[in-house]
């Protein structure tokens, strides 16, 4: 159960990713644009990786 755990942890990270990389390339020709949509997905990121560590510990403390 918890190598299943790990994979979807490192699926979901990859789309984080993915999600925050796109959020970048599509803010616009401006670099302020850029910044700003980097810190907003940063930002979105790091909250939805708080869950996931969690589930992922809780996982491993079962087993």
């Amino acid at each position: 159960m918890t190598y299943v755990a790990v994979v979807i942890s490192c699926l979901m990270v990859m789309g984080i990713v993915g999600l925050v990389i796109q959020t970048i390339r599509s803010a616009g020709p401006e670099p302020w644009l850029k910044i700003s949509a980097a810190i907003v997905s940063s930002t979105f990121a790091s909250l939805l990786l708080i869950p996931l560590g969690y589930a992922v510990a809780q996982s491993m403390l079962i087993d």
